[in-house]
């Protein structure tokens, strides 16, 4: 090749075009195909002819709306029935002093103050009750001591011992420390009466606080009833207003 010729041009490559997968058409290719060939159906054989076509009356706008009123007035006529009950359940619900829940728990209240001071007056018996038991017990262990400080119980037999021992000294010679001996003696027995008279006062005083220990535990019996009757028409009056508040609970939810 000469200096002068010059070298051939190459011509540039042209990509080719990348033919369509046949699998990406052929779903869209088949609806084509039914839809041609509904298409090309003919109608006869798509809908029965042979039947009269139904007639659709055109909507009666009159009509329409009178029937819309009266469904309106019928709802509004159920709303104004419940508003009238649920009125009646509120005012009875509500307990107030004039309904007939209220009046029960009024007197309910009353009676429970009643109670209350049937309560306080037995608690006053009580106290004097514990204050007799008190005493009592005082003397018991007061005569008790005065018991174990002398050999007789009774003054007839402590003048009859006396009797014996000044019979004793007048009648019998004796050394003068035996003479001592039965004087000390007789100053006991003595001393011994006194004794005996306080334990005489300690059983009388311990017969009076039994007759006032029965009287008053009477009385606490009789307040315990008192209480107990009372209790008794609590009761009942609470029954009757958990009665009618189901009643009205139950009305209530009848309504929702």
């Amino acid at each position: 090749m000469s200096s002068d010729e010059k070298p051939a041009e190459e011509t540039p490559a042209v990509p080719t075009e990348e033919q369509p997968k046949e699998n990406n058409n052929s779903s869209s290719n088949n609806n084509n195909n039914v839809k041609k060939k509904r298409e090309d159906k003919p109608i006869e054989e798509l809908y029965d002819l042979s039947k009269p076509i139904p007639k659709v009356d055109r909507p009666n706008k009159a009509e329409h709306e009178k029937e819309l009123d009266d469904i309106q007035k019928e709802v509004d006529s159920i709303k104004e029935e419940r508003t009238k009950l649920q009125e009646k359940i509120d005012a009875a619900m509500s307990g107030g002093k004039g309904s007939e829940i209220g009046k029960l728990k009024e007197a309910s209240g009353q009676l429970r103050k009643k109670k209350g001071a049937l309560i306080d007056e037995k608690k006053v018996i009580r106290a004097k009750l514990d204050i007799i038991k008190s005493q009592g017990d005082k003397m018991v262990k007061e005569r008790k001591e005065a018991r174990s400080s002398v050999r007789f119980t009774n003054l007839a037999d402590i003048d009859k011992e006396l009797a014996r021992l000044q019979k004793q000294q007048e009648t019998t010679s004796m050394s003068l420390a035996d003479e001592k001996r039965l004087i000390k003696e007789m100053d006991t027995l003595k001393g011994a009466k006194d004794s005996i008279s306080k334990i005489k006062e300690k059983e009388t005083g311990l017969e009076d606080i039994k007759e006032q220990r029965k009287i008053i535990s009477a009385q606490i019996n009789a307040k315990d009833k008192e209480i107990d009757a009372v209790q008794k028409d609590i009761d009942e009056i609470q029954s009757k207003i958990k009665s009618m508040a189901s009643q009205e609970t139950e009305a209530r939810e009848k309504v929702k």
